[in-house]
């Protein structure tokens, strides 16, 4: 049960009550009194989309706060819904403020979100049941039932109906960070085809897909991002949303002194495959700038922690 965090929920609020904390904090408890003036306003969607970050973070865990999940429902949506692309976020926070709750309290306020006609809601919905279910494994799956619904079959344009299956790719890699599971990963590598998918929508799958196996070296997920790269169109390699695509592979050797970029073009000779024991990620026959960020990327995250200054 400690491993599954079946009572994380539980002491995390009892440990507040006994430093008497519960009671939920507004942003402008936070802000500098100078601040308090430019950013109490919430008539700007930048304005609101801070406050409503600050507030995630200040109440995350406590199941309740002062902006999001007030008592009035409808005002709640009717106010997300006016702050436009924003609303993604705004909603998405509310798996902060319900993190590590149980799926019966969770399901009950992120459902009512869900059923919105609001594509931006539901996106942002879908984000927040990733969130919530952080370091939580269940017997009542609600990520995994729920955003699995929304990933059917998807067409390469990058309509809104869409952006809410990428949320759902994304929030399972959320969800499932670094847990290593087979059928999540499934899920994930059917969205990985270059030839049916929006190069976004490969990204969000590539991103989550590195987030479940973060840090495992996992050969054959590097051997599947690797794939992807290779196989993109010309036009995608300078795409902005691929550079998520090698972020991804590179989380795999998050903190693994043994993952070792190679490529054998390389005039550096320290870029050789020398150990037999340390799984290499072949960036040879990567095209450019990909070759190169992979390097950066690969090398960056697999150092993590490592305090190895001369690298």
């Amino acid at each position: 049960m400690c491993l599954q965090g079946t009572y994380l929920s539980d002491y995390y609020l009892r440990v507040a009550k006994s430093l008497q904390i519960m009671e939920p904090k507004k942003p402008a408890d936070i802000y500098k009194s100078q601040f308090e003036t430019v950013i109490s306003s919430s008539s700007s969607s930048k304005d609101y989309i801070s406050s409503t970050y600050v507030n995630a973070f200040v109440n995350a865990g406590f199941k309740e706060d002062s902006m999001v999940l007030t008592k009035d429902k409808n005002s709640n949506q009717s106010v997300i819904s006016s702050k436009g692309k924003s609303s993604v976020s705004i909603t998405a926070a509310l798996g902060m403020v319900l993190m590590w709750s149980d799926s019966e309290t969770s399901a009950e306020i992120i459902l009512e979100y869900l059923s919105s006609e609001n594509n931006t809601i539901k996106a942002g919905a879908l984000l927040a049941l990733g969130l919530n279910s952080v370091g939580l494994r269940q017997e009542s799956d609600l990520t995994k039932a729920l955003a699995g619904d929304y990933l059917e079959e998807t067409s390469v344009s990058d309509s809104s109906e869409n952006q809410v299956k990428r949320a759902g790719l994304l929030s399972l890699g959320i969800a499932y960070a670094k847990t290593g599971d087979r059928e999540v990963t499934e899920i994930l590598t059917k969205f990985l085809h270059p030839e049916k998918r929006s190069i976004r929508t490969i990204s969000f799958a590539a991103l989550s897909l590195g987030l479940v196996h973060l840090g495992s070296g996992n050969a054959e997920v590097i051997s599947i991002l690797l794939d992807v790269l290779r196989e993109m169109r010309p036009q995608d390699l300078t795409h902005t949303y691929t550079r998520f695509i090698i972020l991804g592979l590179a989380l795999t050797a998050m903190c693994r002194r043994d993952v070792v970029i190679f490529d054998s073009k390389s005039p550096n000779e320290e870029d050789a495959p020398t150990d037999i024991t340390s799984t290499y990620i072949n960036v040879t026959d990567l095209g450019d700038p990909v070759k190169m960020q992979a390097k950066v990327l690969v090398g960056a995250c697999s150092m993590a922690g490592s305090g190895e200054v001369l690298e």
